[in-house]
């Protein structure tokens, strides 16, 4: 397993051996990941899918913030 820098894995997530995380990437939480993560994306889900960019994770968490949830 190797997990490249930048990269955030949730609690409780599994990661496969010989699967590479790329940079920046997020695994989100209890994802169980089985094949490579490419860079500057967010995995989630049983099998881990792409379920879209790092861009607009990070822009999904900035309004989160602002709507003081």
């Amino acid at each position: 397993m190797t997990i490249e820098d930048n990269a955030v894995i949730g609690a409780r997530s599994v990661i496969k051996a010989g699967v590479k995380v790329g940079r920046g990437s997020v695994v989100a939480m209890g994802a169980v990941v089985t094949k490579d993560v490419p860079p500057g994306v967010v995995v989630m889900g049983v099998p881990a899918r792409v379920a879209y960019s790092r861009r607009e994770f990070d822009a999904k968490m900035k309004a989160w913030e602002r709507s003081g949830a």
